[in-house]
């Protein structure tokens, strides 16, 4: 898997955790975990990431 680089500087950009931002997308440190390490996330999971860093889907 090629690893998330986007999401991970997105949520750096923003001076987060990782469990920062997934208490703020209310989701679990995990889902983030995956999505950062480039594996499959729910699309709900992925809305609410865009939502939470303020970005489309497709910045990611």
């Amino acid at each position: 898997m090629v690893k998330n680089t986007l999401l991970q500087t997105a949520r750096l950009q923003m001076g987060w955790s990782q469990q920062q931002l997934a208490d703020f997308a209310q989701l679990s440190l995990s889902t983030i975990e995956r999505a950062e390490g480039g594996k499959q996330i729910r699309t709900d999971s992925v809305q609410r990431l865009c939502q939470s860093l303020k970005r489309t889907p497709e910045e990611y």
